[in-house]
């Protein structure tokens, strides 16, 4: 079946159909007819330059979008000879916007601003429907989608997810792509179970201990008297990558009308807590809730419609330790392989976390009951714990097996917390325990007796048998080297101390659990790679080896229906942004996947040193970078430039993410018009995409030229161009070649030799600061460079600038539509030219002692002029504050270490006066400029209310 959609040309939206296809018809376009809509036009083409398809089996499109092309531009003429149109400089915006159209009158729209949102998250959906059901693997084309039910606790039998004969397995073709999932896990590269703890300050915790109510009392350890902090701050670094950066709005999309069931013992449900923490702030107060139902806990995210729950069974199957408060008995007993009682509570999720393994570490044997407990004559037979724990993992597969649809459903299980008993364990000669450790363990070939071998065997044997995929969330490991991590003494104790106790601390400390927050909010960055990243070919039978080391490998490419399934879920996720949001206009920004948070301030924080996660990419990886900015091939000593993040004063940025940014540009074009500082910036965002765009080897699917003023780089495979256009000063002027005037001239009048080229740009980046700064005043061409007698007049720098930008944002009000487009302006990167070459040599940013009272060159009269005609555009300007953070990085130019266009010095001239030579004002790649986009990265995705620059 065709799918019909709205069409536009040449920007105009086409709303009146049987009006404008009758009209076609007479023309002898074809039409299409359908029982919804009467009349639509045909076309199996894409319009360029929209995002709108024109979708039909038939094969004379061409001849229809032409018809219709000349019928809107004949009327166009009518409306302009009747004095409705207003020129060139007036024309309607290419995307449909109404500014400047009809002489300044504008239409209501006739939805709101949320109707609108829902409608275009309808034509997404329906547009991409086929690439869904691929997705999900889901027969959507051909029956009806399994009913759900309302969230109800407990939960009825359900009979959607029997998958019997195999329902889950991977063989017999292509890898079934799991639900929840937006990209494909590399196949080899990242072991995300080796690495190290990195302390970071700036990034842990999430989330406050005092800020999440749902932590008992038993993990409180700051409000139970512990004295130090630092266990709170140290973030796991796999060798070689990242884990994803966590989202707290689209885990929650992601889960929205769902229901993600952990099941297990006291360790399962921390976690289970870790992971309400790293989501409730995301969610308004009215909309949440917790509540105990006995052996299960339910939070509810009301305004997704989605709960998150944790079922009581420390041994899966029936025990005699079911009881979710008195639960503490030494002769255990496990009612062999009987789920029904549990079992009954887990039907209906669609996200299953298990885990089980603490409780059978008793050193004996296992008691298993054969029958029932309430039987007075009851038959309890002895079992080797490996045999036992095997038998009730292989009932909990079965169950799976029975109950679980891999189609729309996954099941993890999460392996052992290790316990620090004992200090000798790890090289202490002292009689102690976790007790009073306050650092993790540093030796990496770390292994603790406490963790079983035995029992890893069984559980990678076991799920690598499942017909339904089990993902393995491996913490065993990682978990090993954290001694510091635990309550200790820091909790409530549920029985008074004895005196002994209390004057020997360790005699009591708890070496087991784990304090929030703390340990468990990275298994959860763990499971949240994988509920995100799948595994192709992931049949692998896990050996005690394997899980001690798992790979979560992160994700090098992405198919295309991954791809918009990813940008889908943006979607919805700014729709439930906008619809939740509260004091502010309900208008969806273009590109917008979610909201700033209040009061953060990215451009105020400091510059942290982080080796492991910076820099993004190496500079000899890149082919884009001009080798003026080219460092360590310019023989650059020292790389630690490359290594500083900037960390925002009480908030984080959001994590770059290439893939994700190349699919929100898909059909799209996003142009940077300004400098040589501004086209740094445009080659590091190029540096920073490229190897998510495929073509790297040759394959033709990306391409970069350049056309005098204008470069081009091509990702062909998402039909999206990056752009750069040189206009330092952004009005016409003598400096737009590639000769550098001492006297700097700008013609005064409208800007239509560089703006015909930005025309139809959906994301326009705008910089100009530094040629301005040539002393107090500017010169002004009155008329024509071609003129024989120039007319040229001296103006103030400040309000020629002002001039300049004023008619920057009067070009932006009659071209471009904010609702399809986005507009930025990148602020003053300052110099540290200062006296004899302030930047030479140095290999570190300005010190924290020093940053508080230090200020560099740049002018602050034309930072302000800047703000004050940015802020009075009609069409909103993103403003990307780069200065100040920029203004402490004396150490990250060019300095000497660069090709020499201009002067070319000899290198015994170099070696006599360096600093004559440095340049103090361009930055090396990798360095700043990526730092630079990654606060247009957050202003371009998560948008508010831009500051006074």
């Amino acid at each position: 079946m065709e799918i019909l959609q709205p069409i536009v040309v040449d920007g105009h939206a086409i709303n009146h159909f049987q009006a404008y296809s009758t009209k076609v018809q007479e023309r002898g376009g074809p039409i299409t007819k359908s029982h919804s809509s009467p009349h639509f036009l045909s076309a199996d083409c894409r319009a360029k330059n929209t995002s709108i398809f024109f979708s039909s089996s038939s094969s004379h499109c061409s001849r229809s979008h032409q018809i219709l092309t000349e019928i809107i531009r004949s009327e166009q003429e009518e409306l302009d000879a009747r004095g409705g149109g207003g020129g060139e400089e007036m024309m309607k915006p290419q995307h449909g916007g109404m500014a400047g159209h009809g002489g300044g009158r504008t239409r209501s729209p006739f939805l709101t601003s949320y109707a609108l949102t829902l409608a275009f998250i309808t034509f997404v959906s329906v547009l991409y429907f086929k690439d869904f059901s691929s997705t999900l693997h889901q027969p959507f084309l051909t029956r009806p989608q399994p009913h759900r039910r309302q969230i109800a606790r407990p939960r009825a039998p359900s009979h959607h997810g029997h998958a019997h004969g195999g329902g889950g397995s991977s063989s017999g073709g292509g890898d079934v792509v799991p639900p929840f999932a937006v990209g494909a896990a590399a196949t080899s590269g990242c072991d995300v179970g080796v690495g190290e703890w990195v302390y970071d300050e700036a990034a842990r915790p999430w989330y406050a201990e005092e800020e999440c109510p749902y932590i008992q009392p038993q993990l409180t350890c700051q409000a139970h008297g512990r004295p130090d902090t630092a266990y709170q701050h140290w973030r796991w670094q796999p060798r070689g990558c990242s884990l994803p950066s966590f989202n707290a709005t689209l885990m929650l999309e992601m889960l929205r009308g769902k229901r993600m069931l952990f099941v297990g013992d006291s360790l399962n449900r921390g976690q289970y807590v870790s992971l309400v923490c790293l989501l409730h702030r995301s969610i308004p107060e009215s909309s949440k809730s917790m509540e105990t139902f006995d052996s299960l806990t339910v939070f509810r995210a009301k305004n997704y419609n989605a709960t998150i729950e944790f079922y009581w069974a420390p041994f899966l199957a029936e025990s005699n330790s079911d009881d979710a408060v008195v639960h503490r008995i030494a002769d255990r007993i496990v009612r062999g392989t009987a789920l029904e009682k549990h079992a009954r509570f887990w039907k209906g999720a669609d996200i299953l976390v298990f885990n089980s393994y603490l409780w059978w570490m008793t050193g004996q044997k296992m008691k298993i009951l054969q029958g029932s407990f309430e039987d007075k004559s009851k038959d309890i037979v002895e079992m080797e714990t490996e045999e036992a724990y095997g038998m009730v993992l292989n009932a909990v597969v079965k169950w799976v097996e029975n109950n679980m649809n891999p189609r729309n459903s996954r099941v993890f299980f999460v392996t052992m917390s290790p316990t620090h008993t004992r200090s000798k364990d790890w090289g202490d000669d002292s009689d102690g325990n976790c007790y009073n450790q306050t650092t993790p363990i540093r030796d990496l070939s770390y292994r603790g007796p406490g963790t079983s071998k035995g029992l890893m065997r069984v559980i990678g044997e076991v799920f690598s048998t499942s017909k339904v995929p089990v993902g393995i969330v491996n913490i065993t490991q990682l978990s090993e080297y954290r001694k510091d991590a635990h309550t200790q003494i820091y909790k409530k104790q549920w029985n008074p101390l004895t005196p002994e106790q209390i004057a020997n601390p360790k005699s009591y400390a708890d070496c087991t659990h784990w304090c929030l927050p703390g340990l468990q909010d990275t298994w959860n960055e763990l499971l949240y790679s994988k509920l995100l990243l799948y595994h192709p070919h992931s049949r692998a039978r896990l050996s005690s080896a394997q899980l001690s080391s798992p790979r979560t490998q992160i994700p090098m490419h992405q198919p295309a229906a991954m791809q918009r399934a990813l940008a889908v879920v943006a979607l919805l996720a700014a729709a439930a942004a906008i619809a939740g949001a509260q004091g502010e206009s309900p208008e969806l920004l273009p590109f917008a996947v979610g909201a700033a948070p209040e009061g953060c301030d990215v451009g105020e924080g400091e510059w942290v040193f982080d080796e492991a996660a910076r820099p993004w990419y190496a500079e000899e990886e890149c082919p884009y970078i001009q080798p003026d900015l080219t460092c360590q091939a310019h023989g650059r000593p020292d790389a630690a430039y490359q290594r500083w993040r900037w960390q925002p004063r009480d908030c984080s940025l959001p994590s770059f993410n290439a893939t994700g940014m190349l699919e929100m540009l898909r059909g799209k074009r996003m142009l940077f018009v300004g400098d040589s500082l501004l086209r740094g910036q445009y080659t590091s965002l190029l540096c920073l995409l490229h190897r998510g765009a495929p073509g790297g080897g040759g394959g033709g699917s990306r391409s970069f030229e350049t056309v005098d003023s204008l470069s081009i780089f091509r990702a062909k495979d998402y039909d999206a161009t990056i752009e750069f256009y040189w206009a330092p000063m952004l009005a016409e002027s003598n400096s737009d070649g590639a000769a550098v005037p001492d006297d700097r001239l700008i013609r005064g009048a409208p800007m239509n030799k560089h703006s015909s080229f930005w025309k139809g740009a959906d994301v326009l980046v705008f910089n100009s600061y530094l040629w301005w700064m040539t002393g107090d005043k500017i010169q002004i061409l009155r008329g024509a460079d071609e003129d024989m007698s120039k007319d040229i007049v001296e103006m103030e720098a400040a309000e020629a600038y002002r001039l300049v930008l004023h008619q920057v944002t009067r070009w932006l009000e009659r071209n471009v539509d904010p609702k399809s487009a986005r507009v930025f302006f990148v602020t003053a990167s300052p110099s540290h030219a200062g006296a004899g070459g302030d930047c030479y040599d140095k290999t570190t940013p300005v010190g924290a002692a020093e940053a508080a009272s230090y200020r560099g060159s740049t002018s602050r009269r034309m930072v302000q002029v800047a703000g004050e005609v940015l802020a009075a555009s009609r069409v909103p300007v993103g403003v990307v504050n780069v200065t100040r953070m920029s203004e402490l990085r004396r150490d990250a130019h060019t300095q000497v270490y660069r090709e020499q266009r201009w002067a070319k010095p000899t290198a015994e001239q170099l070696a006599a006066d360096p600093r004559s030579y440095a340049d103090c004002t361009h930055w090396c790649l990798p360095g700043v400029p990526d730092a630079w986009n990654e606060l247009l990265y957050w202003k371009l995705f998560f948008p508010a209310r831009d500051e006074a620059i």
